[in-house]
């Protein structure tokens, strides 16, 4: 009896669950209705509750007539550029998770021209850790004297600096002339036009390769590695219960033939302590000339505890003369043996120079340009004056290169000209700069223009003419990344605007720059009527006012966002950076964000973590934090 009333009852509940589930469903289902046909001129859902700012701060106080309910006014209006999104605000003209394009890894080649009287070839740019690489050399995959280990192989990174790729070539057949047979494996060398890579901190001007260690079985026959493998204090590979061993006689060879090859001069030979010790050891018993041993025991180290470097040689080079006159910078170890620098930078400079008041657009461009990788003060006056430049793209490249070269005269420089410039796009990386310069001045700039004459019309463009945004949107995302409570009011101001868009960025940007966020409020909604965004705005901006005098600067600002967001505030600064690194994956776009670039600041280390997935920019900047603790400086 009992084993059929429970199936009985079971079943008998499972109908009722279904009749009530039906018929939620056919109640729930005019409203679903109404949702998806949209507004149109007459709205088919019945009107929203409206709710104000809510911010996470105790004297925040919303009005009471904010949370009534309010029709839809006839005065907000969905511009024609963004008509069918759905009142979902469509794309940002500057990505707040994106930062500067010279910190970014480079999907396509960026821009460079040469002089009239240079021939075209390698040229490393910028230093080993922040650069990029023109006309790169490539590696063949394979010869008969080295290949590509396959791993490797399938990332494409076989590009380099062409004395770099000389380099390799050379030494891997001089080892096999006097070591038959004997092919080198080859790992990482870079990317098609430098720049950073995912497996490697440097790598990024085509100046460093990992070479692989030459091996051989236990009965000391010449075997090729088929990855990078870690080799022990003794030679013996750490994998494969130690069937691998460290060919020293090969390696040495290898060593030896970088160091005598003139195709580059070495800075560094990245080893194990132990493995450089089997290496010298062996090269005391051998007939080697006293320049070279003096030169291998300097070159060869380990940089770091954390990475021995005992499964490859990280090979370096310094910049070759032709570098040094495009901004090529050497860093680290200078020794005896280094190029001379301060000649051949002067020659670029001065290379540059003569070539600003060419007549053809294309050379002022490469001379403008030129100077700007240099970074040489001392034309700073000459750079701004192709501000005024009759080609626009020259217009744009001078306020590239004046940020490069004198920072503190940009703003008073580009925001100058701002208000005169007519040509849409050269207004956007006017806009660009001056975000990029960051800080007060930049920010006065921009809001400056934004309330002149000129101004007013200009925020109205277009660009790109087809499905672009107004410029205004350009304007409003500057202020954010200008990281100054200077721009806050144009900000506000801007809450107000029928523009939906508009209105949906400032308040974005507001919290980026606040580092609080608005909880209920949907600036981006066409269902709110103006006058609700405009007290909505008014109950912000008082907030604004309260806690500008509140907190003495920004930072005290973005700390007060971090504790309310509950992450723990330090005066000393590696327990503070242990929590921004944490923060660092927090969901909320604008905790992340300034969590990063507060550690950023207080690291000089600028990787492309902005875009990556909060896990992942958690996961390096612990990482980083806990190895480097002595490298962080106060966030003051």
């Amino acid at each position: 009896m009992m084993s059929r009333t429970k199936p009985f009852k079971r079943s008998h509940r499972l109908l009722s669950f279904c009749a009530l589930s039906m018929g939620a469903a056919c109640l729930l289902l005019p409203l679903s209705k109404a949702g998806a046909q949209g507004d149109g001129n007459q709205p088919q859902i019945q009107p929203q509750q409206a709710v104000a700012v809510v911010l996470p701060q105790e004297s925040m106080r919303l009005p009471q007539d904010l949370r009534q309910h309010y029709a839809p006014r006839a005065d907000v209006v969905v511009p024609r550029w963004q008509q069918g999104i759905d009142a979902t605000p469509r794309r940002a003209p500057f990505e707040f998770g994106k930062i500067s394009a010279e910190k970014q890894k480079y999907e396509q080649e960026p821009p460079f021209h040469f002089l009239p009287n240079e021939t075209p070839s390698s040229r490393a740019i910028g230093r080993v850790n922040h650069g990029r690489l023109v006309h790169a050399a490539t590696l063949a995959p394979e010869s008969e004297t080295w290949k590509i280990l396959p791993r490797q192989r399938a990332r494409n990174l076989n590009y380099g600096h062409q004395a770099l790729v000389q380099l390799i070539e050379n030494a891997a057949q001089a080892v096999a002339r006097q070591h038959p047979e004997s092919i080198l494996g080859v790992g990482n060398i870079g990317g098609p036009h430098g720049g950073p890579i995912p497996y490697s901190v440097s790598h990024q001007v085509g100046h460093d390769a990992d070479l692989a260690f030459y091996a051989t079985d236990p009965n000391g026959n010449p075997t090729l590695l088929p990855d990078l493998l870690t080799f022990d204090d003794e030679g013996k590979s750490k994998k494969y219960n130690g069937y691998y061993r460290f060919d020293v006689a090969r390696n040495w060879t290898l060593v030896e033939a970088l160091i005598e090859n003139k195709d580059a001069t070495l800075q560094y030979l990245f080893i194990s302590n132990g493995l450089r010790k089997l290496l010298l050891d062996y090269a005391s018993t051998q007939e080697v000339d006293p320049e070279i041993l003096r030169r291998a025991e300097i070159l060869l180290r380990q940089p770091a505890k954390y990475i021995p470097h005992d499964d490859h040689l990280h090979l370096r080079i310094y910049c070759t003369p032709e570098d040094l006159e495009v901004g090529c910078e050497d860093f680290g170890a200078k020794h005896d043996w280094m190029p001379p620098t301060d000649v051949h930078v002067k020659r670029g400079v001065l290379n540059a120079a003569v070539h600003l008041d060419d007549p053809r657009d294309e050379v002022r461009l490469a001379a403008v340009m030129r100077l700007g990788m240099l970074k040489d003060f001392g034309w700073t006056k000459d750079v701004a004056r192709r501000l005024d430049d009759t080609s626009s793209e020259v217009r744009r490249e001078a306020s590239i290169a004046l940020l490069s070269m004198a920072p503190d005269h940009v703003a008073k420089e580009v925001g100058k000209r701002l208000p005169t410039e007519t040509d849409a796009e050269t207004i956007v990386r006017f806009l660009e700069v001056l975000s990029e310069r960051s800080g007060n001045d930049a920010a006065q700039a921009i809001a400056t223009w934004m309330q002149s004459e000129g101004g007013q019309t200009q925020l109205a463009v277009v660009y790109p003419d087809q499905k672009g945004v107004p410029l205004k949107l350009y304007a409003i995302d500057a202020l954010a990344k200008t990281a100054s409570l200077q721009a806050l009011p144009p900000l506000t101001a801007a809450l107000k605007d029928h523009d939906l868009e508009i209105r949906a960025r400032a308040a974005r940007a507001i919290t980026m720059i606040t580092n609080h966020e608005p909880t209920d409020f949907n600036w981006a909604s066409p269902r709110r009527s103006h006058d609700a965004c405009s007290e909505a705005a008014d109950a912000w901006e008082a907030w604004i006012q309260e806690n500008t005098r509140r907190y003495k600067t920004r930072l005290d600002m973005v700390l007060a966002g971090m504790q309310n967001a509950g992450y723990k505030t330090s005066k000393r600064p590696a327990t503070l950076a242990e929590s921004l690194a944490q923060a660092a994956g927090d969901q909320r776009p604008h905790i992340r964000e300034n969590a990063q670039r507060m550690l950023m600041q207080m690291t000089g280390k600028y990787p492309p973590s902005l875009t990556w997935s909060p896990h992942d920019a958690r996961y390096y900047w612990s990482r980083w934090v806990r190895r480097n603790t002595w490298a962080i400086s106060a966030a003051r």
